[in-house]
Order: C-alpha cells, then sequence, then structure tokens
C-alpha cells in the first residue's frame, strides 16, 4: 500500500506559495538593484532588499515544511516505509511502539488531524491526512496492523474498499435540529454585508467599464459566499441517523448512520468557526464547521451523541 498525495492541498498549494514567495523576492531584489544603479539609493541596504530576505526565508520555510510532512508511506507486510527527497526509513512492525489513529499535530501553528506512530527507538512520525488522498485507506492498513498479531499476513489490497453506507428515508419532523441564527451570526453579517454591497454596486453605482466591474465585484462576492458560506454548517440527528445541512449552501446535504461513525471531533481550526468533523468506521473524515451555532447547543449536541454510544473529542466546547 502507498500513500498518493493530495494535489490541491499539497502539491498545487506547495507550487503556488513558492512561486508567489520566489517572485515576490525576485521583484525586491531587482527594485534595489535599480535604484542602486540609477542613483536613488547610494547604499543596497537603503533598497527594499530586507523585504527580498524575509520573502526568501518563507519561500525557505515552505519547502521546508512541505518536505517534512509529504512523504511517501509505504505499508508491506514487512513493516513501514518512510521516504522523502531528505531520506529514506524502513521500519519493521516489530519496531513500532504505538498508533495513535485519531490524534491532532501542530502544523502553520493549528492543531490538525494526525495519526502518530511512536517507535520503540524513540522517533515518532505524524501522518497528515491533509497531504493525502487515500489517507482513510492507510488508516485501514495501520488499525489492521496494530491490532494484528501476525501483521506479515494481513492482505492490504482487501481493506481499499470504503463502507457503503445504507441510509434509510429521512423525516425531520422526528429528528433533533442543532444550529443558530444564521443572519445575526458573525459570519452571516459578514457574508450578507458583503452581497449586498456588490449588489448595490453593481446595480446603483456602475461604473464606466460595467463588465469589469461585475467580473472583480462579482469574483469577490463568490470568494465570500464560498468561505463564509461554508463554515454556516448546522445538524440534524436522530437514533439512527445524523444529517449535515447549510444555510447558505442550500443544496447541500450530508447523511451518515450513527452505527457508520467512529469518532465525532469538535475542534476549531485556524481562523475558522467551532467545527465538528466526523470520522467514520472506515476512517474516511469531514470537517462541517458550524459558525452560526452557540456553546449551549454544541452542548447539547455533544449530549447526543454520546446517549447515542458515538465517541466524542471535544477540544473547543467549553
Amino acid at each position: 500500500m502507498r500513500s498518493k498525495l493530495n494535489f490541491l492541498t499539497s502539491i498545487l498549494t506547495a507550487s503556488l506559495l513558492t512561486i508567489i514567495m520566489g517572485g515576490l523576492s525576485t521583484m525586491m531584489i531587482l527594485v534595489s538593484l535599480k535604484m542602486v544603479e540609477d542613483g536613488k539609493s547610494d547604499s543596497l541596504f537603503k533598497t527594499p532588499i530586507y523585504a527580498a530576505i524575509v520573502f526568501v526565508g518563507l519561500l525557505i520555510w515552505v519547502i521546508w515544511i512541505y518536505l517534512k510532512n509529504c512523504k511517501t508511506v509505504i505499508l508491506s507486510n514487512k513493516g513501514l516505509h518512510i521516504k522523502s527527497v531528505l531520506g529514506s526509513t524502513f521500519y519493521q512492525w516489530s519496531e513500532v511502539k504505538s498508533v495513535s489513529l485519531l490524534d491532532k499535530h501542530y502544523l502553520y501553528g493549528s492543531a490538525m488531524e494526525a495519526t502518530t506512530i511512536k517507535f520503540k527507538n524513540g522517533e515518532v512520525y505524524h501522518f497528515m491526512p491533509f497531504y493525502y488522498s487515500n489517507a482513510d485507506y492507510l488508516r485501514r492498513c495501520l488499525s489492521k496492523a496494530n491490532l494484528s498479531s501476525t501483521p506479515n499476513s494481513i492482505d492490504f489490497e482487501t481493506l481499499k474498499n470504503r463502507n457503503p453506507r445504507s441510509l434509510q428515508k429521512i423525516d425531520y419532523s422526528e429528528m433533533k435540529k442543532i444550529g443558530g441564527n444564521p443572519v445575526f451570526s458573525f459570519n452571516g453579517i459578514f457574508l450578507y454585508t458583503v452581497l449586498g454591497f456588490v449588489i448595490y454596486q453593481i446595480v446603483f453605482n456602475p461604473s464606466e467599464n460595467f463588465l469589469n466591474q461585475c467580473i472583480g465585484l462579482g469574483f469577490a462576492g463568490l470568494l465570500f459566499f464560498y468561505w463564509l458560506g461554508y463554515q454556516l454548517h448546522y445538524f440534524y440527528i436522530d437514533d439512527k441517523n445524523l444529517v449535515v445541512k447549510n444555510y447558505v449552501w442550500i443544496w447541500r446535504t450530508k447523511r451518515y448512520p450513527l452505527n457508520q461513525i467512529k469518532q465525532g471531533v469538535f475542534e476549531m481550526p485556524h481562523k475558522m468557526s467551532t467545527s465538528f468533523r466526523i470520522v467514520n468506521t472506515d476512517f474516511t473524515s469531514k470537517l462541517f464547521p458550524g459558525g452560526s451555532i452557540r456553546t449551549k447547543n454544541w452542548v447539547k449536541f455533544i449530549e447526543k451523541l454520546k446517549k447515542n454510544k458515538i465517541s466524542v473529542r471535544n477540544e473547543a466546547v467549553y
């Protein structure tokens, strides 16, 4: 079994950051040299060269973080192989001390979901699902190997398939709603203010270049609609199913049978609203920010989950 990098969260993001930081540092260096050449400054140290140094430092940091965390993980009957351009290490299963499948690890100043593997020699490896497209598969394999006394006999191929979801027809009248007021929440107020401003400018204050105005304001509006709307989820729950909906993205509906939920995690991602992460028994995982939900309603949600014997990890609701 071999891990696969997620194109969007690892390759594309790292590439864009590298291009941006590299471009800004190059621009600052060229501007600084031009100022000295034209006599606008008698010393390179009286130019924006310091900004170039900062951007170069950020570029080195981005590359280091990427190389440190985006490693290739290969599981086999013999053991665990961790590879990157910084080095390659193979561990036999007998060298593994413990595996914490659902853990947290700090990255970019924020606690993120991780699988922590501790080895008997004292080394620790944090596998970050954020970077991988088949993280659930790797976790299933690690779970199987961790529980098995004979990992050399495991057929990892049989663990590729995710659990099918068998959902009954939903009757919302019988379900408890966990939600808030999206209009008067921070995300809602900010979102509707921005959208109102965009509509006002286009309808009542059109510019001479109306097409460019529509494109520019429309793009800005869509960005806010995506980012703030994403943080306005709410939930329905009964004794069998959990349904996730969104106040702004009204077409968005996710349904989960409670007997297929391994753990519910209440967390507060960096610069985001309090969120609920669903981790299924096949280790597929999804995060749902609930920016309009108040603490008292989160507490009721936790109580309802525990009543239905769902494991809860509370890292945000106090």
